[in-house]
């Protein structure tokens, strides 16, 4: 691997980093044997859920100088347990941050929660001895890593039970991160290249390549039951993928469907699994087996679902009138699935029916919302530019028969919604 000159005040870092690197490769056969015989980590990414605090610990660094001197790691790590924090993040180079492993073992030893190695890392060598450490979970830096290096280092965290939190900074290293199968993605509003700070900038690249945490950009492809499907999905830029868990739907999948999609979506998108009034044990193990990123819950639902599972909880709610949209009984600040109220005899969830867009508009200036409800390749355009929701969900929408998903319609909507939500960005017009 060589330095690229674009690296700016990144390169003599990344410089000092290879030379460690090739130095720990004269070990690698011993620090890959460890490594991989290490007792389980602790679950960093699992720890993120719900929102909460990474605390970092850090002596000094090139841009602030001297911080903390004297920092004890043991010490900290335990005053950042103690006041809430999820997961511990240490920095470990020494030369520019007055950093070590050492500080790494000894914050780990102190707290029960996990904890991220923050380091400079461009060979998987580094990730072996990151584990032999003790550590739970690795930084990657999309800006230091060639597509090849990321990969091959995702792979090692694999290989040795810890995760990766990738690190990003524009449109392009979102898309690389993505791309790579990346399961947990960092955006730094900080240059590290300049050094100069992107607050404001880097939240709308982020909204732009999807999978956006504040703003309406969300398209949702629901009722997906095979390979083929979720792979043309993707390819076209869908979010989000709905694998359906309810026995009495058409669009339901068994464990070897809900295993193929999962296999053919590889990580590129979330899963989100949808349920009709589950109980948190069931969210848990559907969301552990097929790595889904949310479940989505229909039906009377009591709103202490969301502290008693570990994964994110999307509400459906099915409802008749504007009044019922604002009065309905599940947290402002948790995300909406609205849908039309069923008729006697149907299932809670997809109805196919469309809300009236006027008070769906005035709902999502108030809440996070994803509309669902009737939405087709011909009508989502226009549904976005009039309530600007967080996000988009069609199924039945997009089939030939029910649970039978067309390929076209599918290439269709998700290319119409993703380019309507592209003008509003380009406006500034989302709402959330």
């Amino acid at each position: 691997m060589t330095v690229d000159a674009r690296l700016g005040a990144l390169a003599p870092i990344i410089e000092r980093k290879l030379a460690e690197a090739s130095e720990l490769r004269c070990a690698a056969g011993t620090l890959w044997a460890k490594a991989e015989n290490m007792p389980p980590a602790r679950g960093f990414v699992a720890a993120l859920r719900g929102g909460t605090v990474i605390a970092e610990m850090k002596r000094r660094s090139p841009s602030g100088g001297v911080l903390r001197a004297d920092l004890d790691a043991a010490a900290v790590a335990l005053g950042y347990a103690s006041a809430g924090a999820a997961a511990l993040s240490v920095l470990t180079d020494g030369p520019d941050f007055g950093g070590s492993l050492d500080d790494l073992v000894a914050a780990r030893e102190a707290v029960a929660i996990p904890v991220l190695r923050k380091d400079f890392t461009v060979d998987p060598v580094q990730i072996a001895e990151a584990r032999v450490a003790g550590a739970d979970a690795v930084l990657l830096i999309v800006a230091v890593l060639s597509s090849e290096s990321l990969a091959e280092c995702l792979d090692a965290a694999g290989r040795f039970g810890i995760d990766a939190v990738v690190e990003v900074h524009d449109e392009a290293e979102i898309r690389r991160a993505v791309e790579s199968g990346a399961q947990c993605i960092g955006v730094n509003n900080r240059d590290l290249r300049t050094d100069a700070d992107a607050l404001g900038r880097t939240g709308g690249r982020v909204c732009r390549a999807g999978r956006c945490g504040g703003a309406a950009m969300i398209v949702k492809v629901c009722g997906v039951s095979t390979p083929r499907i979720a792979e043309l999905a993707v390819e076209n830029g869908a979010d989000w993928i709905g694998l359906v868990f309810e026995p009495r739907s058409p669009r339901y999948v068994d464990e070897t469907k809900a295993e193929a999609v999962m296999e053919a979506v590889g990580g590129r998108v979330d899963l989100v699994g949808v349920l009709v009034e589950p109980s948190a044990e069931l969210c848990d193990q559907l969301a552990t087996r097929f790595r889904l990123n949310a479940v989505q819950v229909h039906g009377h639902v009591d709103a202490s679902l969301l502290s008693e599972t570990t994964v994110p909880v999307i509400r459906g709610i099915n409802v008749a009138t504007e009044h019922e949209a604002y009065t309905f009984e599940w947290p402002p600040a948790g995300l909406v699935l609205l849908d039309a109220s069923p008729e006697e005899g149907e299932l809670p969830g997809g109805t196919g029916r469309t809300l009236p867009l006027e008070w769906a508009a005035n709902v999502a200036r108030h809440r996070r919302v994803v509309l669902a409800g009737g939405i087709t390749p011909d009508n989502v355009a226009d549904t976005i530019a009039r309530t600007r929701p967080y996000g988009v969900d069609a199924s039945s929408g997009l089939e030939s028969a029910p649970g039978v998903k067309d390929p076209d319609l599918v290439r269709a909507y998700v290319r119409t919604a993703r380019a309507a939500f592209d003008v509003l960005a380009d406006q500034g017009a989302a709402y959330g």
